[in-house]
């Protein structure tokens, strides 16, 4: 990230992305690919996508849930951010309409697919509370790495057109952080109660915490894009978008049909989650009794549940206000 910020300044003198935008459009493509390149891949890093995510789920799992929280919601989400505004947003335009261009967009693409099924298939089978939660986050910023790919690879001259597929991406950066930071902190609240971390020795858990179940509930059913909750209106938005440039590049055709099978899968990890810890019989190696989280957990993730079913059901606010957007 340091290199291709230093190079955009190199060449253009300034670090104005506006400014930077304009300048980079006259110098010679072979630097801005470099540049493209360099930014990209460290904010892909930060993203945790395959193959850069390793540091993720040993970070969520040894992190306290609020911190997990935060690093799922927000932390990674902000390397999809810089993505989108730097690498897109102010260098891809100097090379759009290129061989190069289109082809880094379809390399996006790919990355985004493996991420998805790669973070999926491993939440499928994790067993450790948090880790399940952090491969998850992983598959979804497949889904946004998808996004991204949609990114029109035409020149672009002035204000872009804000697309379905880009309003779904941003979207989905905000249900994704809701969600996601929700399910964190229910499975903190599961934790601090239980002391258990695996959820083959859970199960039956609704009925000693009702509340905790319902927001578990309300989070794992988001992050499977089960309406009418907060993440099934971005894969929508992203997936129409997709069938958008569909279109007009053959190549995505197949990605699309993946994708679509991976939010199958990210359904499935969601059930398997909530059947273990909540459902069936109580496990022997929980001993002590088994009460529901204090209050001040309890409003923590109320507030979030509130915003998880708002955003589902009326996602029209940040609808337009990503739609009125410049960025670039």
């Amino acid at each position: 990230m340091l290199l291709g910020i230093g190079a955009i300044y190199m060449v253009t003198g300034t670090t104005d992305m506006f400014q930077a935008q304009a300048t980079l459009l006259t110098i010679s493509p072979d630097i801005v690919r470099w540049i493209l390149l360099s930014l990209t891949a460290g904010f892909a890093v930060k993203m945790a996508v395959v193959p850069v995510h390793m540091w993720l789920p040993d970070a969520h799992s040894e992190a306290p849930s609020p911190m997990s929280a935060l690093l799922s919601g927000v932390i990674i989400s902000a390397g999809a951010y810089a993505i989108l505004r730097l690498s897109l947003g102010t260098v891809f335009p100097a090379v759009a309409g290129t061989t190069f261009g289109i082809d880094f967009l379809h390399g996006l693409t790919i990355f985004g697919v493996i991420s998805a099924f790669f973070g999926s298939l491993i939440a499928l089978v994790e067993t450790d509370i948090k880790r399940i939660i952090a491969y998850s986050s992983i598959a979804h910023m497949g889904y946004v790495m998808f996004g991204l790919s949609l990114f029109p690879s035409s020149p672009i001259v002035g204000t872009l057109t804000i697309t379905a597929a880009i309003t779904g991406t941003v979207l989905h950066l905000v249900n994704h952080a809701v969600s996601k930071g929700l399910l964190f902190l229910s499975a903190g609240a599961i934790m601090h109660q239980t002391d258990v971390r695996d959820i083959r020795e859970m199960g039956g858990l609704a009925g000693e915490m009702p509340f905790t179940a319902v927001a578990s509930t309300t989070a794992a059913l988001s992050i499977g894009g089960t309406p009418p909750f907060a993440c099934f209106i971005s894969e929508v938005l992203i997936f129409v978008g997709a069938f958008e440039v569909i279109t007009t590049d053959n190549f995505l055709l197949l990605p699309t049909a993946l994708m679509l099978v991976a939010t199958v899968i990210s359904l499935a990890y969601s059930l398997r989650y909530l059947s273990h810890i909540f459902f069936g019989q109580a496990k022997s190696e929980v001993k002590k009794k088994i009460v529901d989280a204090p209050n001040y957990m309890k409003a923590a993730m109320a507030i979030l549940v509130i915003l998880v079913i708002v955003l589902g059901i009326w996602p029209t606010f940040f609808v337009h206000l990503i739609q009125t957007v410049q960025f670039i």
